[in-house]
């Protein structure tokens, strides 16, 4: 009886000496990450080695790999903006002197998606569907589309005002071609920028003054909340309820979990089940770590710290519950020893004590 509740004084000790979670960090390097997919593999840009060109990248197992760009040559640039679970790539290119717009980077190869010059895809999801933004119509404004194997479809805007003063932008998708983002023109009554959901041929409205940047499986989206206030804010959309994040909500997994950029100066944080975290202090980096970039469905996070450095925060395993068992049976026989001894020294004592007496009389 004694035995077991030592055991289970042990178990809980050392599960609360685990506190919260713990990440380890790798150091990308300086370079401008921007998604990773659930093998944590990563994509963004950098500076190529010519020192003045910015090309796409994927970091996969602690290799870099210059995706390279379209045309080629001095003064052309590419970079990356999202990766899928099968590593499809997709991002911006613009070659020197001419053309550019949204790609697809898959199996080996890069391709124009047909979005017109300045153009950028900016999600990709399993099956391959892309969503960005278009600057093709006559007027330079921007519009929100979705690439479907092949097919370009313009999503449209809120409200119902010339396209060519219209500024849309797709930011995300799910795995059910679900697009969130936002726009923007003067037809919308208070004149500001609205979120949006598009699902189904059909855009509907997520509000005022918010910018929608991710979407997960589940129809949950995150963004910025722009108030009258001067404290930045972000939003959690669930089923059309909706609920402010004391920062900017940049990315969303599958769980629910939000990463993104408190307004409180602690930087990068998380939010789960409620609860806001912190990242700085979680981690084994010596940097700050001022923004959150996008989390994966294990939980790995991309982060920003200063000095143009981007991090990959991995979760730390939990001691599997056998090691823990074996822990505590170590910890509970050294105990039993020290309490054995404690109480043969404690006889030993006593029979001085008893000696002592004796002989005084």
């Amino acid at each position: 009886m004694k035995l077991n509740k030592i055991l289970a004084t042990l178990l809980l000790t050392s599960a609360g000496a685990r506190g919260a979670a713990i990440y380890h960090a790798v150091d990308l390097g300086n370079v401008y990450a921007r998604d990773l997919n659930n093998s944590g593999q990563v994509v963004g840009g950098y500076e190529s080695s010519d020192g003045n060109n910015g090309h796409a990248f994927l970091w996969s197992n602690g290799i870099r790999t210059d995706l390279g760009t379209m045309g080629g040559g001095s003064g052309s640039t590419s970079g990356a903006y999202a990766i899928n679970d099968s590593g499809q790539i997709t991002g911006n290119y613009q070659i020197a002197g001419g053309a550019g717009g949204a790609f697809l980077y898959s199996n080996g190869t890069m391709s124009d998606l047909g979005t017109g010059a300045y153009g950028g895809g900016y999600d990709i999801n399993r099956a391959g569907q892309i969503a960005g933004i278009t600057y093709q119509y006559a007027g330079g404004a921007g519009a929100p589309f979705l690439w479907t194997n092949g097919t370009f479809q313009n999503l449209g805007f809120l409200g119902s005002g010339n396209q060519n003063v219209t500024n849309g932008w797709a930011r995300a998708l799910n795995n059910f071609g679900e697009v969130t983002g936002f726009t923007s023109n003067g037809n919308i009554a208070d004149n500001s920028e609205h979120g949006f959901r598009y699902r189904n041929g059909v855009m509907s409205d997520l509000g005022a003054n918010k910018q929608a940047f991710d979407i997960n499986d589940s129809g949950q989206i995150t963004g910025t909340l722009d108030s009258t206030n001067t404290t930045a804010q972000g939003f959690l959309d669930t089923n059309g309820v909706s609920q402010t994040l004391p920062g900017y909500g940049v990315g969303i997994n599958s769980s629910g979990q939000v990463v993104g950029v408190n307004s409180n100066g602690t930087g990068a944080f998380l939010y789960s089940g409620g609860i806001v975290t912190s990242l700085n202090g979680a981690t084994d980096v010596d940097n700050t770590l001022y923004s959150a970039i996008a989390i994966n469905d294990v939980g790995q996070i991309l982060v920003a710290g200063y000095f143009q450095h981007e991090y990959l925060l991995t979760p730390l395993a939990a001691p599997e519950p056998s090691s823990l068992w074996l822990v505590a049976v170590l910890g509970a026989g050294m105990m039993l020893r020290r309490l054995w001894s404690m109480k043969r020294q404690c006889r030993a004592e006593r029979g001085d004590v008893r000696e002592w007496h004796v002989r005084s009389r």
